[in-house]
């Protein structure tokens, strides 16, 4: 349960995702500089029960989002892996098109239940899909996406969001302070429904984003830990020079 909106222009781009959790989960690390095995640095949040995270770039200006994906399947695997993992190994691999790489055709997949794993560089968008059995794999170079998941009413939320979503690229693409305001959608009768997301178990944890100079100097990373104050303006925030 999650969503993720990414616009790119001249400037270079703007990466905003909502992490959608139980409300019983533990509390989540903030954003800081953070420094993989291979030495490589990552700037991100971290999730203290598996030490992994959601949400990251790495020194090459590589992003890495993570989110669950609802999908039936046969078999589970008998001891599975953390997924939280999953955006620390790609971002270790440097370059968007190694990560891809790696995550499609080097790692054993059949350890991990369902994700979708979205890997951004100023250029480019890759989308790996795991279904459990079989990887689905989607890349382009569009200037706005969008991409969201729910465990309640998929197909139906799903395609509401979307929807919402074209509305804003339609009206403008407006934020409010940092924030996409499709990020902050949360209507009154639709707050099981919205990006900003209000269910009686489950909500809206944080929001991270991440702003990427287009000639791939510097990376800002700003986060919301109290979405009930999406109004404030960020209240944590980080930067790391890039590498090349």
């Amino acid at each position: 349960m999650c969503t993720v909106t990414l616009l790119r222009s001249e400037a270079g781009l703007v990466l905003t995702m909502n992490r959608d959790e139980l409300i019983e989960r533990d509390e989540e690390e903030p954003p800081r500089i953070r420094t993989l095995e291979n030495g490589l640095n990552w700037l991100g949040p971290l999730d203290p029960p598996s030490t992994g995270t959601w949400f990251g770039v790495n020194e090459k200006g590589v992003a890495a989002c993570l989110l669950n994906r609802y999908v039936e399947r046969e078999h589970e695997p008998d001891e599975p892996q953390s997924r939280g993992a999953l955006p620390l190994l790609a971002l270790s691999r440097g370059n968007l098109s190694d990560a891809w790489e790696f995550v499609e055709k080097d790692l054993d997949l059949s350890a991990y239940r369902p994700f979708s794993l979205i890997l951004i560089s100023v250029a480019q968008t890759v989308v790996l899909a795991w279904e459990g059995d079989t990887i689905d794999v989607s890349a382009s170079g569009e200037k706005t996406f969008h991409y969201t998941s729910s465990s309640w009413k998929r197909e139906d939320v799903l395609a509401w969001r979307q929807k919402m979503f074209e509305h804003w690229v339609e009206n403008g693409c407006k934020f409010t302070g940092k924030l996409p305001n499709h990020n902050i959608l949360c209507p009154k009768g639709k707050e099981a429904w919205a990006p900003l997301m209000r269910r009686s178990y489950a909500r809206t944890r944080s929001i991270c984003q991440a702003r990427i100079a287009a000639d791939r100097s510097e990376v800002n990373v700003h986060y919301w830990p109290d979405t009930d104050r999406h109004a404030i303006d960020c209240n944590v925030s980080s930067s790391m020079e890039l590498t090349w």
